[in-house]
């Protein structure tokens, strides 16, 4: 547990070095940096911290604005029904609230992908580029069962969320540290919205025709949630965005951004500068 301690007093630090915000709906913000706004979603079951590796580095030439979306995190639950719509505009308003009249780049995670491009498609082309990194949304969704968490306390709790972490975000064990645990059991511990059943399937394929912007993606080469269909939903995107750029990497799995950090950061930064 010394080391959970440890791994959490690092997270408040990195914390500690941005600025919180609060938006309309209850939505919570942090933000590093200044320079051209680019705006960071997290997956589901996730908060900010699934950027973690991410803020500091980017913010060296970057504003990074990293939503805690509702229902995660220290945000509050979106009001009934929760649609695609509403969901997409209540994180409008934020936008809209710390970086008025601008344009921005648009980096969606997972779920936070999704979330991204019905963002892009609003907007259009206030949006300057959308990266989408350990997307779905493209092709029939791979399901995952994950191991129960909530009715477990202690050792055992932490045992659960180190399975989960297994299971559908890290590939290499070793990377599988204090850190990365700490993350995951606070954003587990924080979630309480399921938007399973909410969001239309493949809602990325119908999206991505209408999406002005340019539209790039990044994937870990073992991304649990693409097992055996990654070069499926490659192929999708190619369909859709003839001039995509992909960029697979090696050794990682769905939480690229955690595990193989400084490979996403510099193709974070290569694509973000187009």
């Amino acid at each position: 547990m010394r080391d959970i301690d440890g791994a959490e007093a690092q997270l408040a630090e990195i914390q500690s070095q941005g600025t919180r915000h609060e938006t309309a709906g209850g939505v919570v913000w942090h933000s590093w940096g200044q320079g051209p706004p680019k705006v960071l979603l997290h997956g589901a079951a996730g908060s900010w911290r699934h950027w973690l590796h991410n803020v500091i580095p980017l913010s060296r030439r970057h504003q990074v604005l990293c939503a805690d979306m509702p229902g995660y995190g220290d945000s509050a639950m979106p009001p009934a029904p929760v649609t695609l719509d509403s969901f997409a505009g209540l994180l409008i308003e934020g936008i809209d609230t710390l970086v008025p009249n601008t344009r921005f780049a648009l980096v969606g995670f997972s779920l936070g992908a999704t979330i991204a491009g019905q963002i892009a498609h609003t907007l259009g082309d206030r949006v300057t580029r959308l990266v989408l990194v350990g997307s779905g949304g493209l092709t029939a969704a791979n399901f995952i069962d994950m191991e129960r968490v909530r009715d477990k306390q202690g050792p055992a709790r932490m045992e659960a969320h180190r399975e989960n972490l297994r299971r559908i975000m890290i590939h290499d064990p070793n990377k599988m540290d204090a850190l990365a645990l700490a993350a995951q059991a606070w954003n587990s511990d924080h979630s309480r919205l399921r938007l399973r059943g909410a969001l239309p399937s493949m809602t990325l394929k119908r999206l991505l025709p209408e999406i002005v912007a340019p539209v790039d993606a990044i994937w870990g080469e073992h991304d649990q949630p693409a097992q055996g269909n990654l070069e499926e939903r490659m192929g999708v995107l190619r369909e859709l965005k003839a001039d995509a750029h992909i960029t697979v990497i090696p050794g990682a799995g769905h939480w690229v951004a955690y595990e193989a950090a400084d490979a996403v950061n510099a193709a974070l930064e290569g694509r973000l500068e187009k």
